[in-house]
């Protein structure tokens, strides 16, 4: 899953944020909302990945045209650098969400087989009671 102290320390070191309150924003929430989900220990939601993750996209985005428009070639490799460091970042919370799916399915997928197991020991002892 997710590690929001490590996303945090990384987009503030690209200087995508200066605070807490703008890394909450990526994520479409409120000012407080990183403190609170530490303090909680919470982790985010599939909706807050899903934001930061379009978020991520856009700034990648905005990063690349930078690169285009500089002139001066140490600061477009920087940019460029930048845009490698946040596709991976993008990448690692593509996966999370992949997982994140993954699991909800597979608990689902367990729900299901115990339920069938059930009901197939349910009508095997109807069957059963039909012949003896």
């Amino acid at each position: 899953m997710v590690e929001l102290e490590h996303l945090y320390r990384e987009i503030r070191d690209l200087r995508v944020v200066d605070s807490q309150k703008e890394f909450s924003e990526l994520f479409g929430k409120r000012a407080s909302w990183y403190s609170s989900t530490l303090a909680r220990r919470r982790k985010p939601g599939i909706d807050a990945l899903v934001r930061f993750y379009l978020s991520l996209n856009e700034i990648e985005q905005e990063t690349r045209d930078a690169v285009l428009s500089e002139t001066d070639g140490g600061l477009a490799q920087n940019y460029l650098n930048g845009v490698e460091q946040i596709s991976n970042l993008r990448f690692g919370v593509a996966l999370s969400l992949l997982l994140g799916k993954l699991s909800e399915f597979l608990s689902l997928f367990r729900i299901c087989c115990f339920s069938l197991g059930l009901i197939g020991k349910v009508l095997f002892r109807i069957n059963a009671e039909e012949y003896f």
